[in-house]
């Protein structure tokens, strides 16, 4: 052996042609071997994957936030040749349409929107669903199993300096500043109304005078999934799954703090209003909007695009509802078994890992809240979310929040009527006030409650006062904001003449409610709701002198309407005298509704729920 290698093996360098020669069938045989193999395996994996046959496809309809995501899945799911049980290859179609449009639709049955119906349904928000499920044709249809296929909570957004003003990330309003406990540690929707919706100071009282009053904006709830999941959260904030008169007195509040000009449709069409605002600089952003309801997703796509002044989310302790994306597989006749089996398996497909991925990436949180890599301070928001979410309400309570949202902002044509009969100067038990006063203390605070293009008249009655006629119009019918011949507004005269009502003659009820209603019928909106509001303590006397008698007022209210013409009679009573049963009469033949309270202790709130939850 020289240098270590055995004498009988040849150096590499020597015989190299010849072993080439020698082992090359070898190699060939092996190379086709292995291509023989991986063809059989090739050409089996093949077979494997068009082992499908025919075609059976489920349609689904989807909120335009996750139809075109879920229109990609479809598609690379498709590619993956998805067979049924019966192996028949599986397809997926998409659709986008608004929630509360196809909430709208499937409340009817999908009868009357002249499209195929869709086997699955993928709204914005398990809420959507809820408004749908009150009617007979769509609670058959909704099923009790809803998935969720991803998640973005309810925050309230606010320009980041602003929530750093108010210490974000770990934002504190307490309902009161002299007490932080664990009710109201954190922000709760209670205590922003209540913090800024009787303020006129805004953002001077915190120093930061040049970002002018507090301007709450909104999308709208009967459209918007943030607006109607903020509202409910509002409507029903202790989740009893009813509306308190605290809980309707917050939205209330809520109404009051909302701008006007910052009430929009959609929080897409707020979003691009603002995003044309900011363009100016920080300065118009900031003075632009001080806060409004937001889902999650919406915050961070917003500063995803480097805006000046980036958006922070405000993540409520209570009140935590969720934009949910629930998956619904109809149970309508059309979906049959098969149908029903590829929309289970598209269902497994969009929660496994990688769509998942896809989903967290695109701005929503996982099935499970889990957060994508952008959930970070920097794009405004925060990776862990700390307060559990909360249950939906139920289909009847979502409809209420939304109906008496609509009430609150829609346009008002209404002539209040109020009683200054001598009974009026009775006291309250235990009150130290008279009723005229609650009475007063009423009419004043609702009155701050009507926009500026509401329209609103306002009387007192009793008997003969303007010569045979029981009231006199002591502001007439018009728009509040217009100003009157002395340079203040109709609402200021309005207020001021509440507060000098002087109590004096009998109650000439029937006479005044004809009169009334005549006037808003003369000065009829048909944009508006039309509404004669009466405020009495008694019942009709009109001392003797003549008057109409209530089956002949009856008959007048059933015939004097013309065609598509609706005047509904409100009657707010209170006290002991009134004939309550009467006044509910009177107001069910225009299609109004009557209150009654017996101490008038709760006349504010009870005046304030008569106007503001009349249905359009």
């Amino acid at each position: 052996m020289a240098y270590g290698r055995p004498a009988n093996v040849r150096s590499h360098r020597r015989g190299a042609r010849e072993r080439r020669r020698r082992f090359a069938p070898w190699i060939s045989v092996t190379l086709v071997c292995l291509l023989v193999a991986a063809g059989l395996g090739f050409g089996y994996q093949q077979l494997l994957a068009q082992t499908c046959s025919g075609q059976q496809t489920a349609r689904v309809v989807a909120s335009p936030s996750t139809a075109g995501l879920l229109s990609t899945f479809a598609t690379d799911w498709a590619q993956r040749e998805p067979a049924t049980s019966e192996g028949t290859c599986a397809r997926v179609v998409v659709t986008s349409r608004d929630s509360a449009e196809t909430a709208a639709a499937l409340a009817v049955g999908w009868e009357t929107t002249g499209d195929e119906p869709p086997d699955v349904w993928v709204p914005a928000s398990t809420a959507w669903a809820q408004r749908a499920a009150v009617t007979d044709e769509a609670e058959p249809l909704l099923p009790d199993l809803r998935p969720s296929i991803a998640r973005s909570p309810t925050v309230i957004a606010m320009p980041e300096p602003m929530a750093i003003e108010l210490d974000w990330p770990d934002t504190r309003l307490a309902t009161d500043p002299g007490e932080e406990t664990e009710l109201n540690a954190g922000v709760r929707w209670e205590s922003l109304l209540e913090e800024f919706s009787d303020d006129e100071q805004g953002w001077d009282r915190f120093g930061r005078e040049e970002w002018g009053p507090f301007r709450f904006g909104m999308s709208n709830p009967a459209r918007d999934t943030a607006g109607l999941l903020a509202l409910t959260a509002i409507v029903d904030a202790n989740e009893t799954g009813e509306t308190s008169r605290e809980e309707l007195e917050a939205a209330f509040n809520l109404h009051r703090l909302l701008d006007p000009e910052l009430y929009h449709e959609t929080t897409e069409q707020l979003l691009t209003a603002l995003r044309s605002i900011d363009n100016g600089g920080e300065q118009a952003a900031l003075q632009h909007i001080s806060a409004f309801p937001a889902l999650e997703k919406d915050v961070l796509d917003y500063n995803r695009g480097n805006p000046s002044v980036p958006l922070a989310a405000i993540y409520p302790t209570n009140g935590n509802m969720e934009a949910d994306h629930p998956y619904l597989i109809l149970n309508g006749e059309w979906v049959d078994e098969p149908t029903r089996e590829v929309a289970q398996l598209f269902l497994e497909f969009v929660r496994s890992e990688e769509p998942q991925q896809t989903l967290r990436k695109a701005g929503f949180r996982g099935t499970n809240r889990e957060a994508g890599d952008d959930f970070t301070e920097e794009y405004g928001v925060v990776p862990q979310l700390v307060a559990l979410p909360r249950a939906v309400l139920v289909p009847d309570s979502v409809t209420l929040a939304i109906d008496r949202w609509t009430a609150l902002a829609r346009t008002s044509n209404v002539l209040i009527a109020f009683d200054v009969s001598g009974s009026m100067l009775l006291e309250i038990p235990g009150t130290g006030e008279t009723r005229m006063q609650r009475a007063q203390q009423a009419a004043i605070e609702t009155m701050r409650l009507f926009t500026e293009e509401d329209r609103v008249g306002f009387w007192e009655f009793s008997t003969a006062l303007d010569g045979d006629r029981d009231h006199r119009s002591l502001v007439p019918l018009g728009t509040l904001g217009d100003t009157m011949e002395d340079g203040r507004t109709r609402r200021e005269h309005i207020i001021e003449a509440a507060q000098f009502l002087e109590p004096v003659g009998d109650t000439g009820l029937y006479n005044t409610i004809q009169a009334a209603y005549d006037t808003v019928l003369g000065n009829y909106d048909p944009d508006a709701i039309n509404m004669v509001v009466i405020i009495t303590d008694g019942e009709d006397d009109t001392g003797g002198r003549p008057g109409i008698s209530l089956p002949e007022l009856l008959e007048y209210l059933d015939e004097a309407p013309g065609e598509d013409q609706e005047v509904r009679v409100i009657n707010v009573a209170f006290g002991e005298e009134p004939n309550f049963e009467v006044l509910a009469e009177i107001s069910d033949a225009t299609g109004g509704e009557a209150h009654y309270s017996s101490d008038g202790f709760d006349l504010v709130e009870l005046l304030r729920t008569a106007v503001f939850s009349v249905e359009s």
